[in-house]
């Protein structure tokens, strides 16, 4: 190998080991920002037939529908991180204590399996119990 393509190798190893080092940088400052960055991913997939209905309803105007969408997704949150507080208040219960975290939760697994009961039940030639 000549001087001219040892300089060309050498440049292209040391471009590759700052990019691959630039990468790891990278990837160590994103990682605490994944688990946000992959919800956000997942709940844009499952209201996008969501969003493309409301459009459709709302007369081709799919700004007003991401804002309903967006105030709906809100309020929903909103509801469910007080309401443990505003229980507690009410009741005086002061023992139990459920976090809104878990209501979360709690909320998500229902509406799962309310889901899946509908679906087995479409399944099987049944209207469903949500009326559609």
């Amino acid at each position: 190998m000549s001087t001219a393509e040892d300089g060309r190798f050498y440049a292209r190893v040391f471009g590759l080991a700052a990019a691959a080092l630039l990468a790891l940088l990278l990837l160590n400052i994103l990682k605490p920002f994944f688990e946000s960055i992959l919800w956000a991913g997942l709940l844009a997939f499952l209201l996008a037939p969501v969003d493309a209905f409301l459009a459709r309803k709302l007369g081709g105007r799919p700004a007003l529908s991401a804002l309903l969408l967006t105030v709906a997704g809100a309020l929903f949150l909103g509801i469910v991180a007080v309401l443990p507080f505003f229980v507690k208040t009410a009741t005086g219960f002061q023992t139990l204590t459920i976090s809104s975290t878990a209501v979360l939760i709690v909320v998500g697994v229902a509406l799962d399996t309310m889901r899946q009961l509908e679906a087995q039940l479409i399944m099987r030639n049944y209207r469903g119990f949500i009326g559609r």
